[in-house]
């Protein structure tokens, strides 16, 4: 069952954990992408990444996961495409 097929939660509200992602797993996934902003502006280890990310114009991993499934829903409900996930949206609307 998706998240926003439960009545309860909106689309705006899902986070990264809801989606059933381990939090070990997106804390992974943040240490990579910090590592590799780190190495292609040559950051110091030492160095923030909030600044280095931002300047790279990158989302931090929690954030772009909301980010592609709110595009994603928006383009389900405001077009038919993809049709497998439209035709699923019909499906729970009634």
């Amino acid at each position: 069952m998706l998240p926003f097929d439960r009545p309860h939660i909106r689309p705006y509200d899902i986070s990264a954990t809801s989606l059933g992602l381990p939090k070990s797993q997106i804390t992974c996934l943040q240490l990579i992408q910090n590592s590799l902003a780190r190495a292609v502006v040559q950051a110091p280890k030492s160095c923030h990444i909030t600044p280095v990310l931002r300047s790279l114009h990158w989302l931090k991993i929690t954030e772009r996961i909301e980010y592609k499934l709110l595009s994603l829903t928006y383009k389900v409900l405001t077009t038919t495409q993809p049709p497998y996930l439209h035709h699923l949206s019909l499906e729970s609307a009634s």
